[in-house]
């Protein structure tokens, strides 16, 4: 690892760096007056409130503890074991947000200005912090080629500042076609999200390319708990087809080139093949209730989180 000095080696359109991820707290919309959803259910409405204060909708029961409202004790309850239960709403509830943020190898790639792994590295900060402005409890998850790095809990900017260096530390250490086993990453996310018991946003920010079809389904099942935002950063190679011709995607998931022994034909079907593949992909997806995203490593990490309105979180 990169030790907290930023190294000047490194190029800032193939990678992030904590500097800069630490000074995206400046290009936050929660400054600029846009109404905030808040809500994770569609019927509770927007609000512009910054305050959680109590909530509607029913969460579960839970023990009394000192300090808890009476008002809301459950006497039913209560008679029937002899101990005190009190009913929990939503808002009582510490509201969580989670940003997963792929940092595999595989997305070290851009064709054209930014890397993939820069831009969702940058996008997934401007995500936390956002959040965290807003009252949120942030947690978060990168995704690397040696497995997952679970963040502690963040609940103040000095807690996002360290859990961006450990962000910015995984981006810098990716390196170009760099071979490793082939590992389902995305399977091992969600794993860990099916285990919390809390609901929560989920903003992901990984690539196409990265899906397999089992995960998808995985996904959708997620998304009736949780509520799930997919943000899917793409380049030109992955969605142009004449642009994919003449190259030779080697691997499962083209981890590396290799001379191409096919005819300017055979390489148009095998990337109009992948070009299908990726478009099946979006519109499963999209069929199973899942809200997807799309970004790009052509434009700057600032501009689409803006032009998308923090993708799902602020309202125009």
């Amino acid at each position: 690892m990169l030790s907290r000095i930023d190294s000047a080696a490194h190029e800032p359109r193939a990678y992030t760096s904590r500097r800069h991820l630490i000074q995206l707290n400046t290009a936050c919309l929660h400054k600029v007056g846009l109404k905030v959803v808040h809500a994770l259910t569609p019927q509770s409405g927007v609000t512009r409130s910054d305050t959680l204060g109590r909530g509607v909708e029913f969460a579960e029961l839970k023990p009394y503890q000192p300090g808890d409202d009476t008002r809301h004790m459950d006497w039913r309850a209560t008679a029937r074991t002899d101990t005190p239960w009190v009913k929990a709403f939503e808002a009582d509830q510490q509201r969580l947000v989670t940003c997963v943020v792929d940092q595999t190898s595989d997305l070290l790639f851009g064709s054209e200005v930014f890397t993939k792994s820069a831009v969702a590295a940058e996008l997934a900060a401007l995500c936390c912090w956002d959040h965290l402005a807003l009252g949120y409890t942030a947690n978060l998850l990168i995704q690397t080629d040696s497995g997952l790095n679970v963040t502690a809990a963040i609940k103040n900017s000095g807690g996002l500042a360290s859990c961006l260096q450990t962000l910015a530390d995984c981006n810098q250490v990716l390196r170009p076609f760099d071979v490793r086993p082939n590992r389902n990453h995305e399977k091992v996310v969600l794993d860990y999200l099916s285990r919390q018991t809390q609901k929560q946003d989920v903003f992901w920010f990984s690539s196409a390319t990265q899906w397999q079809a089992a995960s998808v389904a995985e996904l959708a099942m997620l998304g009736r708990y949780h509520v799930v935002h997919l943000v899917l950063i793409d380049d030109p190679l992955d969605t142009d087809a004449a642009q994919l011709q003449g190259f030779d995607l080697v691997g499962p998931r083209g981890q590396h080139l290799a001379t191409s022994d096919y005819n300017d034909e055979q390489l148009r079907a095998v990337s109009e093949d992948t070009l299908n593949a990726h478009n099946s992909l979006i519109e499963q997806l999209n069929l199973m209730g899942v809200r997807v995203y799309h970004a790009t490593s052509v434009q700057d990490a600032r501009e689409q989180y803006h032009s998308q309105r923090g993708f799902g979180r602020f309202e125009a």
